[in-house]
């Protein structure tokens, strides 16, 4: 039995996987240009391959940047031509930037900075640099040493200007000036250096600490904190930029301060546009002395709040957010216990505040609440919204501060601010804004705010299908994709966007969609599968960007309307492409080592559950595929595999699930990756249901040896496996990662990251049992597998990590013994330093290779 003894005779590891299986689904097509050979790949050839990601486009759109990520080796930056090809390459490349479009740096191993002048095509190497910026429009290049030298360069490389014994600095790009903290023996100083001029200038001085020098908002100034012996008696300084003294909080000079608080960074430091209001944490300070970490806990369930996260947030000491009026001299407090959650609108005029446990306790993962719309310019407060879901993504504020949009009883809202007013501005269109369907893992699942436009006239909304333009001056809501007829998903992308998604205290801020040029859509084809780009043109028509038939994804947009995206499919290697007027270049192509090796196909199958569902799934030949032989299949589970089709996947030594599809084809090996739907309060015997009808479908067609078939998933897909392996005799044998094995106890324990119970995934997200454990016991042992453990015919492989904090480690060891006492084969790898995925390269090369090993004992007899 060569395979126990490497089992049992090995050290025992922790594995993690999280069903990033699904993530190697992809189309069937040949090799564009390419003649297949006979030769046939192995593993000693996988660490070849590469993964490519698409990083950066200069202004003018004349140079790009891109990695090249290997399993083995160094990773490789490449800052190429869009025109011509030229390239030049930095291994371990990092903090990536473009000054121009004729000069480029990045940090490369040993802190040595490349300096690429791009129209010259010379690169220069600093040593000892640890970051650096480009500033006046990359006439100047600002690099920090690591003996704390700030070094302010020319285009040419000329030296400007050195400043020693730096701590910190910042670029004001409004004023064209560098900001930064300074130390000379005992004496720190606040200075700003002029880059128009080259001078210096002293700000203040003090033998005080000094730190978290932070620019403020729209050019208003910068913070720096100042802290007395061990970071106490922390005051706030703002320069502005019209005293020349700074205007200090010091929470002496306030009698209304709250004893025992102090100023702290916890909270974001933001500031109004008009500079009137500025924005910070303060929290109150703990008496550590008397801490008794041995204390008893006490759990009361009359308690709203769980114990746990109860003592976690602990909002006595929470950081709250305060607003002080430097002209004035006075300051509010915006949140308190009761209220201890806000999100600002875009003039940081109003807030919202909410308690998110105003209707606790929940069994959601965020309870329904009352929000408070508070003016902080008068200091008023009053109900906005009451009983309102808190999921993120249902409200949100206008990047001008005037509005409020919000999801409410099935349709968008929009409230006027300054009038007061809430009206309905979907209710009148024939559509449906969000959906119960049980293929969503959460439900109802809101398709959402794709943004506002950058003028503020326009906020942008999505259905299931499209993408909605509402007119605020014009109320007047239009279409602007056709994708319900076509079966095709769109949404803005987020090259579009002018301002990311950044946090906004409690909230996320308002995303502004950059109108001056043309909107792109990324989208979906939900027949062929196909991902791809298109272009709205100013009649309202859509322009295809991408080819038809190829995954197009990660696109980046210049100033001037140039792209880059990349291209793929499954027997295609990812390719940089290049758009510019309307003309199409490859610029780059990955693994053109794969040409000479047999890469196999996959196609899309069809078949029907009992019940009468049709469904589809993916399978994956061989890659020297003999159509007189038969042979052994896995089926790889998670929820939906389709939309993977046209995916490239890479062979791999190195998986952090152990599972890699691409290994198993040029193993001889068909890979099954079949849909699953769902019906509520049957998550397992759904599972079971589809996954037993495809299989018998793949058989039915004559390819598979029906006694050499395997099943394997990981996370939500190990819950499946664990399952469908106590109810099916098809497979004779098994690999479940990080799997559940009991809903009922599951169901009951507290998850250690998010401190809440684990109901609200059982009862409402991807276990979709739809309702409590006591208004339903029979169906909650009927999906669980520890209910059937007696059952199980089929050899099963289990692993997890001891670090797992997604779904509990122990579920696993708690299948274990229910097998082990049932004289059922097991054999479970708890990895001690890994998580629900396995990070470390070591680790990760120990559990491919076991669950290889594993599928060939019992499919292949080696």
């Amino acid at each position: 039995m060569k395979l126990f003894k490497i089992y049992f005779g090995h050290p025992t590891f922790p594995v993690v996987m999280c069903f990033q299986i699904c993530i190697f689904l992809f189309v069937s097509c040949p090799i564009f240009g390419q003649v297949l050979s006979n030769r046939h790949l192995t593993k000693e050839h996988f660490d070849q391959w590469n993964s490519v990601e698409n990083r950066l486009i200069s202004s003018k759109g004349d140079w790009f940047c891109y990695s090249t990520i290997y399993d083995k080796g160094a990773d490789t930056l490449h800052v190429q031509s869009t025109r011509t090809n030229q390239k030049f390459s930095i291994p371990n490349g990092s903090q990536w930037n473009f000054g121009s479009d004729s000069i480029f740096a990045a940090l490369q191993a040993n802190n040595e900075l490349a300096v690429l002048k791009l129209d010259s095509f010379k690169k220069t190497i600093l040593p000892a640099v640890k970051s650096f910026i480009f500033c006046d429009a990359g006439k100047l290049l600002i690099t920090h040493s690591i003996d704390q030298t700030l070094v302010i360069r020319k285009a040419n490389g000329i030296v400007a200007a050195t400043i020693t014994n730096v701590n910190e600095y910042v670029y004001d790009g409004t004023s064209n000036r560098l900001v930064y903290i300074r130390q000379e023996n005992l004496t720190k100083t606040v200075n700003y250096f002029t880059l128009h001029n080259l001078e210096n200038y002293n700000l203040y001085s003090t033998t005080e600490s000094l730190g978290s020098l932070i620019l403020s908002e729209y050019g208003g100034g910068f913070f720096v904190m100042e802290s007395g012996l061990n970071f106490t008696d922390t005051i706030l300084l703002y320069f502005n930029n019209t005293n020349v003294e700074p205007i200090r909080f010091d929470p002496k000079n306030y009698p209304d301060f709250p004893l025992f608080h102090g100023v702290v960074r916890d909270l974001s430091f933001r500031i109004s546009k008009d500079g009137k209001r500025v924005f910070f944490g303060i929290k109150k300070s703990k008496d550590t002395t008397f801490n008794n970490k041995d204390a008893v806990e006490v759990w009361d369930t009359d308690q709203a709040v769980l114990y746990p996260k109860a003592k976690k947030d602990d909002l006595e000491f929470q950081a709250q957010l305060i607003c002080w009026f430097p002209a004035e001299n006075r300051f509010i407090k915006v949140t308190d216990v009761l209220h201890s959650n806000v999100q600002l609108n875009g003039s940081k005029s109003v807030a919202v505040v909410y308690n998110p446990s105003a209707y606790a306790p929940v069994f959601n993962r965020e309870g329904e609440v009352d929000y408070y719309l508070y003016n902080i310019v008068d200091n008023t407060r009053k109900l906005l919204l009451q009983q309102q879901p808190s999921e993120r993504g249902l409200i949100s504020f206008s990047p001008d501060g005037n509005y409020i949009c919000y999801f409410k009883d099935g349709n968008w809202w929009l409230y006027d601010i300054a009038q007061a007013i809430h009206k309905n501005i979907t209710a009148k269109f024939d559509t449906t804004w969000f959906s119960n369907d049980m293929k969503y893992s959460s439900r109802p699942k809101v398709f959402g705010i794709n943004g506002w436009s950058s003028d503020h006239k326009s906020l942008y909304l999505r259905d299931e299908y499209d993408v909605f333009e509402f007119n605020i001056e014009q109320q007047q809501l239009r279409r602007l994709t056709k994708g319900k007829e076509k079966n095709v998903v769109y949404s803005i992308d987020s090259s579009c966007f002018l301002k990311r998604l950044y946090n906004n205290y409690n909230g996320w801020e308002s995303v502004i969609v950059n109108i001056k040029q043309p909107i792109i859509f990324k989208s979906q084809d939900q027949n062929s599968k196909v991902q791809f780009y298109s272009l709205l043109q100013k009649n309202g028509s859509l322009a295809m960007l991408s080819s038809p038939k190829l995954k197009a994804d990660v696109l980046v947009m210049s100033e001037s309307g140039v792209c880059v995206f990349s291209e793929q499919s499954y027997t295609v290697a990812p390719r940089l492409v290049c758009i510019r007027n309307q003309k199409r270049k490859i610029l780059y192509e990955s693994n053109k080592q794969q040409s000479p090796y047999n890469w196999g196909k996959v196609i899309q199958i069809n078949y029907s559950t009992e019940d009468g569902k049709n469904l589809s799934g993916l399978l994956y030949y061989p890659s020297n595929y003999d159509s007189t032989k038969k042979y052994p299949l896995i089926v790889s589970i998670y929820s939906e595999m389709t939309r993977y089709l046209h995916d490239y996947m890479s062979p791999s030594n190195y998986n952090d699930t152990g599972f890699n599809i691409k290994n198993f084809v040029l193993k001889d090996y068909f890979v099954l990756a079949p849909d699953i739907v769902y019906d509520e309060g049957f998550p397992g015997i759904s599972g079971y249901n589809c996954v037993e009808a495809a299989t018998k479908s793949v058989i039915a067609t004559g390819l598979i040896d029906s006694k050499r078939i395997g099943l394997t998933g990981h996370s939500f897909g190990g819950y499946e496996t664990n399952f469908i392996v106590t109810k099916s005799s098809l497979f004779a044998c098994a690999v479940a990662g990080a799997g559940v094995a009991d809903l009922i106890s599951w169901g009951f324990t507290v998850n250690s990251v998010r401190n809440i119970a684990e109901l609200w995934r059982s009862e409402n997200q991807q276990w979709r049992m739809g309702g409590p454990f006591f208004e339903n016991k029979e169906n909650y042992a009927l999906n669980s597998p520890l209910f059937f453990a007696e059952k199980v015919t089929t050899p099963l492989l289990t692993w997890t990590g001891r670090l797992e904090n997604n779904l509990p480690f122990d579920q696993n060891i708690l299948f274990f013994n229910a097998l082990r006492r049932a004289g059922k084969k097991n054999v479970m790898l708890i990895y001690p330093n890994e998580g629900h995925t396995i990070i470390q390269k070591e680790n990760q090369i120990d559990l491919t290779r076991r669950i290889e090993e594993w599928f060939d004992y019992y499919l292949q007899s080696k």
